[in-house]
C-alpha cells in the first residue's frame, strides 16, 4: 500500500521545488467531505476566543458538506493547477438548533507554471507554495484527513493573542506572508525557479503587497550534494530590515530512514520586541508495512516575559491490506506563558488524537473516516473536551 505513503507526504522531502504544488502530476480529481463534532471544524479551535460558541458546545452538531474540485493540466511548456471549493455550511441559532443551510463559494487556487527554457521554470498563482525543506507537519485542507494536522495544534502569536498560543515558526515557504500572519502557506506571488542538473535550485518571489516603496523579495536555495542530503535555506524580505531565516537540512542515513531537521529566525533586524526563534526535527522510519514519524518543535520568543512553547508528535501509519490502511497522529503541546500573569493563567496545552481509516478502491476511489479529539487547557485554565468525525470521498479521474 505505498499509495497511503505518497497520499500524506510524511516519509521523504526529497521532491523537486514544482512537485509540491496543488498536485504533483496531470489528473483530475474531487473531493466530497462531511462530518459533525462538538465545535466548528471550519476554524481551529485553538484559534478561537475562549468563550466563542465555535470553541466549544455541549452536543454534536452536523457541519455540512465541502465539495472540492482539482484539476493539473499541461500543454507544452505550460502547467495549469487550479482548485474550486463549495460548501454547504450549516448555521446554529442561539439554542443550538440547525437554523439553515447556506450554499456558499469558499475558495480557490489557480497557479500557472511556464517552462521558459532549460531548467528555468516561471510560476504566478495564489498558492506558489514551493517546498524548500523539510518542516514541522503541517495539517492539509478541510477536506482532507490531514486537516488538523499542524504543529501539535499551536498557533504562531503571542500569550494571551489566543486560546493556546505559542509556534514552532518555519519559514521554509519562499514566497511567506511578508506580514507575518498566521497563515504561512498560501500567498498570491510571481516566482522563478532555476534547477542545475538537479544538483541545486535557487527560487525567488515577489508576493502580493510588495511596491516599489516597500520592496519584497523572498529568495530559496535547495542544494543536493548527494541522492542521500538536501540542505535548504531561504529568506523573506530580502533587503528589507525585518525578514525571516530559514535552514533545514535532510540526511539519509540507512535505507527507508530518514533525519530532518530545521532552524528560523523571524523578524531579523526589527525594532519590536516580537522576534521568535524556532527549532525541531524529525526522524522518518519507512520499515514495511509501517512507517512512523516522531518530530519535536521548540519556540524561542525574543521577549524576555514569554517562556518557551513547543510540542512532540508522532505520526503511525499501517498498511492493514493492500486496499485499507490505517493512519493516527497524535501530539502534545505546550503554550507560551506570560511572566507577568498571575497564578491564575498558564500557557494552555493541548493533547490531540487523530485515528483515521482509508480505503482504496479499484475504481480510483478513495474513501477514508477520520475521528479527532482534543482535549484543550486554554491560557485562562479553562479545559475543554473537543471532538469531531469527518468522512471523506475521493475520485480520481
Amino acid at each position: 500500500m505505498k499509495k497511503i505513503i505518497a497520499y500524506i507526504t510524511i516519509v521523504t522531502c526529497l521532491v523537486s521545488a514544482l512537485s509540491a504544488q496543488l498536485m504533483d502530476k496531470n489528473q483530475y480529481t474531487n473531493s466530497l467531505w462531511t462530518g459533525f463534532g462538538n465545535f466548528n471544524p471550519r476554524t481551529d479551535p485553538a484559534d478561537a476566543a475562549p468563550n466563542a460558541r465555535d470553541f466549544h458546545t455541549d452536543h454534536a452538531e452536523w457541519k455540512g458538506f465541502s465539495d472540492v474540485f482539482q484539476a493539473r493540466m499541461s500543454a507544452g511548456t505550460m502547467t495549469i493547477d487550479a482548485m474550486l471549493q463549495w460548501n454547504a455550511n450549516t448555521y446554529y441559532d442561539s439554542d443550538d438548533n440547525l437554523d439553515h443551510v447556506a450554499f456558499e463559494y469558499q475558495d480557490s487556487e489557480v497557479n500557472f507554471i511556464l517552462k521558459a527554457v532549460k531548467n528555468l521554470d516561471f510560476g504566478m498563482g495564489t498558492r506558489l507554495n514551493w517546498l524548500v525543506g523539510p518542516a514541522p507537519s503541517n495539517g492539509g485542507y478541510l477536506w482532507q484527513v490531514r486537516y488538523h494536522v499542524m504543529q501539535g495544534g499551536l498557533q504562531y502569536g503571542l500569550p494571551g493573542a489566543a486560546a493556546v498560543t505559542g509556534a514552532a515558526y518555519y519559514a521554509n515557504y519562499i514566497n511567506n506572508n511578508y506580514k507575518l500572519k498566521t497563515n504561512t502557506v498560501s500567498t498570491e506571488a510571481v516566482a522563478l525557479n532555476v534547477n542545475y542538473e538537479d544538483l541545486f535550485q535557487v527560487m525567488g518571489a515577489v508576493p502580493n503587497g510588495s511596491s516599489t516603496d516597500d520592496f519584497v523579495v523572498n529568495g530559496g536555495l535547495r542544494v543536493m550534494p548527494t541522492e542521500s542530503i538536501l540542505i535548504a535555506a531561504a529568506f523573506n524580505r530580502i533587503l528589507l530590515d525585518d525578514g525571516n531565516l530559514y535552514a533545514g537540512l535532510s540526511c539519509t542515513v540507512i535505507d527507508n530512514i530518514q533525519i530532518d531537521g530545521w532552524f528560523a529566525m523571524n523578524n531579523l533586524g526589527g525594532k519590536s520586541d516580537n522576534g521568535l526563534i524556532g527549532t525541531g526535527g524529525a526522524l522518518g522510519m519507512n520499515l514495511g508495512e509501517f512507517t512512523l514519524r516522531p518530530e519535536i518543535g521548540v519556540t524561542f520568543y525574543e521577549s524576555s516575559h514569554y517562556t518557551t512553547a513547543g510540542y512532540t508528535g508522532l505520526q503511525f501509519i499501517y498498511d492493514l491490506t493492500e486496499e485499507l490502511s490505517f493512519n493516527l497522529w497524535s501530539s502534545v503541546a505546550l503554550g507560551s506563558k506570560d511572566k507577568r500573569w498571575d497564578s491564575s493563567r498558564k500557557g494552555g496545552t493541548i493533547i490531540d488524537i487523530r485515528p483515521d481509516l482509508t480505503y482504496f478502491f479499484k475504481t480510483n476511489d478513495e474513501f477514508a473516516v477520520s475521528f479527532e479529539y482534543q482535549r484543550i487547557t486554554s491560557f485562562l485554565d479553562k479545559t475543554y473536551n473537543n471532538w469531531s468525525m469527518g468522512f471523506f470521498w475521493t475520485h480520481i479521474f
